[in-house]
């Protein structure tokens, strides 16, 4: 094999380690969604719920979790929040807050979140979506790629508003 055959093969896997990564965060991202979703639901289908997380979700996995299912930034309280809807103990910390806001703090400096101050003045949270290198054809489209969710009629409620103005102006 020459250099052009190796670059070529180097490319490939370089492009095949990138698709497959973006595939796993949109897994992991969903994943997240789907406990936040389940454990809003036990509780309202009178069912026994599984209160109990996964083994492998500790403090700062519970914490990438939230973070991860949230669509906006979430504060500390938030984040302490959802982990709690997850069936998560914290009773074993003694300052729980104090912990998640270094889980917090560990992540954005990892990369993996970011932070901006709220209208409170409060820090919030939110996690780092990879960037879609492909074009988006609509708002429906761009929706669904930035956060998971889509539902039938998600164009019309998202350009409605634009609408309505544009309709205000023309009829004046």
């Amino acid at each position: 094999m020459g250099q052009a055959e190796y670059r070529r093969a180097l490319e490939a896997a370089i492009k095949e380690y990138e698709r497959l990564q973006s595939e796993r965060d949109a897994v992991e991202t969903r994943l997240a969604q789907l406990r936040q979703i389940i454990a809003g639901l036990g509780p309202l289908c009178e069912l026994p719920s599984r209160r109990t997380p996964p083994p492998e979700l500790g403090l700062t996995d519970a914490c990438r979790s939230a973070l991860r299912a949230s669509l906006a930034g979430l504060t500390a309280g938030d984040v302490r929040e959802r982990i709690r809807g997850l069936g998560i103990d914290l009773d074993s910390y003694s300052n729980p807050l104090a912990s998640i806001h270094i889980v917090l703090k560990r992540l954005v400096a990892s990369g993996e979140a970011f932070t901006y101050r709220g209208r409170d003045g409060k820090p919030v949270y939110a996690w780092k979506r990879p960037a879609i290198p492909i074009a988006v054809t609509g708002h429906e489209h761009a929706h669904a790629l930035v956060t998971g969710v889509s539902w039938p009629g998600l164009t019309e409620f998202l350009i409605a508003p634009e609408r309505r103005k544009i309709k205000t102006k023309k009829e004046t």
